[in-house]
């Protein structure tokens, strides 16, 4: 799917021009001469599409969107929001991870096959339309957590400009707040894998309920808010420190929503919200194929 020119690029006021990081990158990106954004709708990628656009002609940039059932609704939204800012085409694969076991099972190494696909499809586009290389959001402080993923970019050939040029999660908000995207303080958002214990099968049935039931906690302001789901139908809610004592203010309502929504037992993690909780339980998965 492709949406060609789908807005008409803005050029808010920026007075970057003393980052250094960023005069790096914009230098890497020049000198690579045309790039294939992996755009998503968090703001990594979103500022390396930006600043793609104030390094190179738009002709030279374009971006690409990769989806699954993994990915929620609204960072295609978001994505196709970003493009349109940017004035520059924006095109859209569907890839069919779930169709691909090791991405089904759920296993460690979940991520590592998941990307694989991906950027298979994203190569066999790029000989297709000649619009390389094919760069991503991954900055340096992505390193600081077990990212299977990362392995199977290097293996591809992906580049990250963002780590290449040392631009930290701070200069990547301030720069798109500068530039009049709404979004810059986003939260991150992972897929939606990562609301699985590894191990647990992902159905597409599943996926979506987690996806509604989180609609459902940010239509009640829990922005940062995570949904786990554990087999058969328990759903676990887990918020920031400061978000629990209005998360238990809420309990009924936020309970009777979820319930009515299709999860059998919902409850609320104590230990509150933090990434690569789901991880713990690698130490208890059985070991039997290092590679799956």
């Amino acid at each position: 799917m492709t949406f060609e020119n789908v807005g008409e690029q803005q050029s808010p006021e920026k007075n970057l021009s003393g980052n250094a990081p960023l005069s790096k990158l914009r230098s890497l990106l020049q000198q690579m001469g045309t790039v294939t954004v992996l755009l998503s709708g968090g703001v990594d990628s979103a500022c390396l599409a930006w600043a793609a656009t104030e390094a190179l002609p738009s002709s030279k940039v374009q971006l690409l969107t990769l989806t699954c059932p993994l990915v929620e609704e609204e960072e295609r939204r978001i994505a196709r929001e970003t493009a349109s800012k940017l004035g520059l085409s924006w095109h859209l694969l569907d890839v069919p991870t779930l169709e691909i076991s090791e991405v089904r099972q759920n296993g460690p190494r979940r991520c590592y096959f998941c990307r694989k696909t991906m950027h298979a499809r994203a190569a066999a586009w790029i000989q297709r339309h000649r619009k390389g290389p094919l760069v991503d959001g991954v900055h340096g402080e992505d390193r600081r957590e077990y990212r299977p993923g990362l392995e199977a970019a290097e293996e591809d050939g992906i580049r990250h400009p963002l780590e290449e040029a040392g631009l930290s999660k701070e200069d990547i908000r301030e720069c798109l707040r500068q530039a009049g995207f709404s979004h810059w303080n986003r939260p991150p958002r992972p897929c939606l894998a990562t609301r699985f214990p590894p191990g647990v099968s992902l159905e597409e049935t599943n996926l979506l309920l987690v996806q509604r039931g989180e609609e459902i906690l940010r239509k009640y302001g829990f922005s940062r808010g995570r949904l786990r789901f554990f087999p058969p139908g328990a759903g676990i809610l887990e918020f920031p420190e400061d978000d629990l004592p209005r998360a238990l203010e809420e309990r009924k309502e936020l309970t009777a929503d979820l319930l009515a929504l299709g999860f059998g037992v919902v409850a609320l993690d104590l230990e509150g919200h933090c990434r690569g909780k789901m991880e713990r339980f690698l130490s208890v998965l059985p070991r039997k194929d290092p590679k799956n």
